[in-house]
């Protein structure tokens, strides 16, 4: 027979230790707050940062770095400003021999009556570097406590410089005893300048409360004005068995300027955060 048992017992009797821990596992509106601001806020006490990235970064070479001071305005957003800078200098030299022989149909090349020797040096000198300077709006988009999805967008500028010459250096030595020798020398360089948009999207994860790491993707563009400037400067000399020499001398500068609007490739960043 089944017991029954009156309502009234029931209104009296105490919760069970089920409902009673249950109930216990909510936060009060305080804490609901306070977790809020700590997980859309990892560095919710910290205003300033400083961060250091590689540009364009391959596990080879990378094409440049900037260095970023940030200020925190609200617990999503914040101002940035950087100062990029890069650059790179190469040397090369090289040398080159060979022998030509002329001959007519039915002659053998071992027989051939007539030939030349080829002789040259060849140097080459490379460097470039560009700096630039950019301010940007920061938004957050918080993922969860120690990883946030940002956006940032603002004005860029930039100068950039190259600079290459070449060294040639030839003799040739014929057979009739006719000798020519050349040098060739040229210069180009190129400088830009621009100004426009510089828009990033990127992660932040925190590792501390004041040390994180971030990677971000960059596009930027605007107006830009290029100067090209290319001079070659040559001398030949011909020396014949009769005593007899010829001399060419000659240079040739060109230049070119060329302005417009431009879309840039876009390029990562890899850095570090360092909140205080």
């Amino acid at each position: 027979m089944q017991r029954k048992i009156p309502f009234s017992t029931l209104a009296h009797q105490p919760p069970t230790p089920c409902l009673a821990y249950c109930s216990s596992s909510f936060y009060s509106p305080s804490q609901l707050a306070s977790a809020q601001t700590t997980a859309e806020n990892p560095y919710e006490d910290k205003e300033w940062a400083l961060l250091f990235t590689l540009d364009d970064f391959t596990l080879r070479s990378f094409d440049g770095g900037s260095l970023t001071a940030k200020l925190r305005r609200t617990p999503i957003t914040a101002w940035r400003a950087s100062i990029g800078f890069g650059g790179a200098l190469s040397f090369r030299s090289g040398d080159n021999a060979g022998e030509r022989r002329f001959f007519s149909e039915g002659e053998e090349p071992a027989q051939a009556p007539f030939s030349q020797q080829n002789e040259s040096d060849t140097d080459e000198d490379m460097s470039h570097f560009f700096i630039s300077t950019s301010a940007q709006y920061v938004r957050y988009f918080p993922t969860e406590r120690t990883l946030t999805f940002y956006t940032a967008i603002g004005p860029d500028v930039f100068v950039a410089y190259q600079q290459r010459e070449d060294e040639i250096d030839s003799r040739t030595d014929r057979q009739d005893r006719t000798e020519w020798t050349q040098f060739r020398e040229t210069e180009n360089t190129s400088t830009q300048i621009g100004a426009g948009l510089l828009g990033s999207i990127g992660l932040e994860w925190f590792v501390t409360s004041s040390v994180s790491l971030v990677a971000e993707y960059n596009l930027s563009g605007g107006y830009f004005y290029s100067r090209d400037r290319s001079t070659q400067e040559q001398e030949s000399r011909q020396f014949r068995d009769t005593d007899r020499t010829d001399v060419e001398t000659g240079t040739d500068t060109q230049t070119m300027d060329t302005h417009g609007a431009r879309l840039n490739q876009p390029f990562p960043r890899f850095g570090v955060p360092l909140y205080f």
